[in-house]
């Protein structure tokens, strides 16, 4: 019984590696298309196929596509979502590599995107991680006054809201 289980995990798991795979290569391959495209129509709908492949697999595409792309296209394409969702990565691996000062600006940069579409769970995230941030550099009273709004912010959600979004929702509650 066991061994059947570990046999199906291990499917699921490469079921969905190969998947995760196939969206990067399909990101790269639109990619080089775009680059190469002259008309304007035709690479508009380019990046926007590109764009609408990593809402939809964002943490693939990030993990697995050159996020510099993502950033130029969002950027030229005004795409608010993409453009917080990778500042607030690009932070996430910079506290990693311990360049604070890097990880603080994408951290402020993704919240200000994040404001900018009204996605409320995310600020609290942002504000979390600006407050983690300050933390990390020993600037407490900061840390406690960003984590005092993510908190603040995290509660104005619906009980419905929280429950979608438990994992989240999880990340947040580990502040208190």
């Amino acid at each position: 019984m066991k061994r059947n289980i570990f046999k199906y995990i291990l499917l699921f798991l490469l079921i969905v590696t190969c998947a995760y795979s196939a969206n990067a290569q399909n990101i790269d391959s639109l990619y080089a298309a775009y680059t190469k495209e002259k008309d304007k129509k035709t690479k508009d709908d380019q990046a926007n196929s590109i764009m609408a492949i990593c809402n939809k697999y964002d943490y693939v595409s990030f993990m697995e596509v050159k996020p510099e792309i993502i950033m130029e296209l969002a950027t030229l394409y005004k795409n608010d979502t993409l453009l917080a969702y990778y500042c607030l990565n690009f932070s996430f691996l910079a506290t990693k590599t311990g360049d604070y000062n890097k990880a603080f600006d994408f951290a402020c940069r993704s919240l200000k995107y994040y404001e900018n579409i009204n996605d409320t769970l995310n600020v609290s995230l942002a504000l979390k991680t600006i407050g983690f941030e300050y933390k990390s550099i020993k600037n407490y009273p900061e840390a406690i006054n960003y984590y005092s709004k993510a908190i603040d912010m995290f509660n104005t959600l619906s009980q419905r809201r929280k429950d979608k979004d438990w994992f989240i929702s999880l990340v947040l509650l580990e502040i208190l």
